[in-house]
This record gives structure tokens, sequence and C-alpha cells, in this order.
């Protein structure tokens, strides 16, 4: 079932990115399917992906991560983010989110800089 739901998401996401405005917003469509990239964005499934660069793994108190990601302990940067997009499941076996990544390694890289920006 939950292969099925995935599936759907990805489906959905893939949709979405067809109607973005550009590519960095297709990128972060991707992603909105089940995560809030703002502060001002509605909760998804997923944990909230708004200033992430910085913060310790499973860190967001609203959220009720799976019990592979409480396991794990770093800080989300761009390698780790990078790292997370290409193999969320080999870095936290058994974690809830199952993700395949169709993306290129410069569209990983563009998003993981539209996701942890540059600080001013």
């Amino acid at each position: 079932m939950k292969s099925i739901f995935t599936m759907t998401l990805f489906a959905l996401s893939i949709s979405q990115m067809a109607f973005a405005e550009t590519p960095d917003k297709a990128l972060l469509m991707m992603c909105s399917a089940c995560h809030a990239l703002s502060e001002n964005d509605q909760a998804g499934i997923g944990p909230s992906l708004a200033d992430i660069g910085g913060k310790a793994v499973a860190s967001e108190s609203e959220y009720s991560y799976s019990k592979a990601l409480r396991k794990l302990s770093f800080t989300w940067d761009r390698p780790t983010l990078a790292a997370w997009i290409y193999a969320s499941e080999q870095m936290a076996p058994g974690t809830a989110m199952r993700h395949h990544n169709s993306l290129t390694e410069d569209e990983v890289n563009r998003l993981t800089e539209l996701l942890i920006p540059d600080p001013h």
C-alpha cells in the first residue's frame, strides 16, 4: 500500500513540474508535494524543510519522525541533503520517506542550493 501511495505522490510531483514557471520552481514542487518549504506553507505529510540548513535531523517538534530517523545524529547541510535525496532509504533503513530520485546531479545540487541558501 505504501508503494502505491509513494508512486501516486511521485506522479503528482512530476505532473506539477510540467506547469512550473521555472526550473527552480519545478524542483521545489517535487518537495512541496509532501513538505512545507517556508514557514507560511501548510504542513504536509513530511516535516517542514523551511530553514533546514544547520538543523539537527528529526528535530521538528511538531512532526512524528520514524524510528529510523530518530536514531540518526547529524546536522543538515548541502552534502548531507544531497546524499538523502539520492538514497534516503540507505541512510535510514525503514524511513517513512520512500522516494525514487529521478534528478540529475546538477538538479540535486541546485535543489540543495535552493533549500539551503548561502548565508548573506
